[in-house]
């Protein structure tokens, strides 16, 4: 697997590179608005609940995706939160031999990717040829918004 970033990912770069859903089209751009979300971050956020805001994206078909924007104060502090904390929050993707989903920072469109498919599908045939089980989970399916609750819960030693 690849190299992940040892450096800080900028709080700018989550506001305004991972804020909206990817789906969206280049015209929706919110730099400006990310900015002045950071630049007036004060603690009296930090204790409130928001919830985000619900969209649903035609596919092909009759299916549609569902797409979540989160409050965009609430998103500033977490990506504050995360800028700070970033060298803790690094020390642990480090340590996990197994985990496919270590970010990987990148010039591109969001504030950090993942591994790309094609290599997760080689890296699960490396780990199965020498495990006897594989365990997989998705806990996103599980509580939607599990990322942001899961934090100090996986960071927990």
């Amino acid at each position: 697997m690849s190299k992940k970033p040892s450096t800080p990912i900028p709080a700018l770069d989550f506001c305004s590179k991972g804020f909206l859903p990817k789906e969206l089209p280049p015209c929706f751009n919110i730099t400006s608005f990310s900015q002045a979300a950071l630049s007036s971050l004060g603690s009296e956020h930090k204790k409130k609940v928001s919830s985000y805001s619900r969209h649903n994206l035609a596919r092909t078909g009759t299916l549609r995706r569902r797409l979540g924007v989160p409050n965009p104060v609430h998103h500033a502090w977490l990506a504050n939160c995360i800028e700070e904390n970033w060298q803790d929050i690094h020390s642990i993707f480090k340590a996990s031999e197994f985990s496919c989903t270590k970010p990987l920072k990148e010039s591109g469109k969001r504030a950090f990717e993942g591994e790309p498919q094609s290599k997760r599908v080689d890296f699960r045939a490396e780990i199965c040829s020498s495990a006897r089980f594989l365990v997989k989970a998705d806990v996103s399916r599980f509580y939607h918004s599990i990322y942001t609750h899961s934090i100090p819960w996986a960071s927990d030693d």
